[in-house]
This record gives C-alpha cells, sequence and structure tokens, in this order.
C-alpha cells in the first residue's frame, strides 16, 4: 500500500477514534438542547455547541510511526487541514447530539437532520425526530430550552 495512503488512513482512524472517545463536555464548552413540539405533533430540536477557545485550527502534522527513522531523509507526512479539523468537529458534535438525545429520551425512534453548520466556536445542528410526540413528551419538553 502507498505509503501516503496509509499516514492518511492512520490520520483518518485516529481522528475518528479521538472524536468517537470524546463525548464529554471540555471545561470551557457549553451545550443547548432546544427541544420543540409542534401542533401536529411533529418533534424537532436544536443542538448547539459552544467552544469559545476553539478559535482558527492549526495545522498538524501527521508522522508515520512505522517508518524507518533515517536521519538523511524527511519522514512521510501528511497535513491535517481546516477540513479535516471540521470534520472531526462535526464527528463530535453529533456524538455528543447522540448522547444528548439517548440521555433525555427524545428520539426514541431515531431522526433526521436537516442542518449542520459546523465552526470552530459554534456549531448547530437542527433536526426532527422520526416519531410524533405522545402526551408524555408533551409533559415533559413541552417548548423549553433543555
Amino acid at each position: 500500500m502507498n505509503i501516503k495512503i496509509r499516514v492518511c488512513m492512520l490520520a483518518s482512524l485516529a481522528t475518528l477514534a479521538t472524536a468517537c472517545a470524546n463525548t464529554e463536555l471540555q471545561h470551557d464548552e457549553t451545550e443547548t438542547f432546544a427541544p420543540r413540539i409542534t401542533s401536529d405533533g411533529s418533534k424537532l430540536f436544536s443542538y448547539q455547541l459552544d467552544t469559545p477557545s476553539g478559535g482558527a485550527p492549526s495545522t498538524r502534522l501527521v508522522f508515520d510511526a512505522n517508518e524507518s527513522t533515517d536521519t538523511n531523509t524527511a519522514p512521510e507526512m501528511a497535513r491535517y487541514s481546516a477540513e479535516d479539523e471540521k470534520q472531526h468537529i462535526e464527528v463530535r458534535v453529533i456524538a455528543l447530539l447522540e448522547k444528548k438525545l439517548s440521555v433525555t429520551a427524545y428520539c426514541r425512534e431515531g431522526y433526521v437532520l436537516s442542518q449542520r453548520d459546523i465552526g470552530f466556536s459554534r456549531s448547530v445542528v437542527t433536526g426532527e425526530c422520526r416519531e410524533t410526540a405522545t402526551d408524555q413528551d408533551r409533559q415533559q419538553f413541552g417548548n423549553s430550552a433543555h
């Protein structure tokens, strides 16, 4: 397998593993979950993650640890771009949303996302649950933010 492809695959897997394992809020992050039940029983939601220290992404170099370390040649490396960082953020935001939906039991039969606005310091996703609201849902969630 081409070394550059292998380096990119390793970087992608590392990013995915980190995002999946990190479903806890960091010290400076805040989340807002806003469920809304319409008069026809549709269950809508908005999830927002604010990361004030997010700022602009830094360029990272990923080195292949399996490559020989000949000091006369530069190691193979791949750039970790702003788009890679946004993908990492999106995976994490979706994981945090799914944790929130699981804890609140708001979308018991799944959901469909209608909008994704992923940023370095603020990300917002909106969607709709697959099931309609029950009387218990209306009592528990009404139109207030959680």
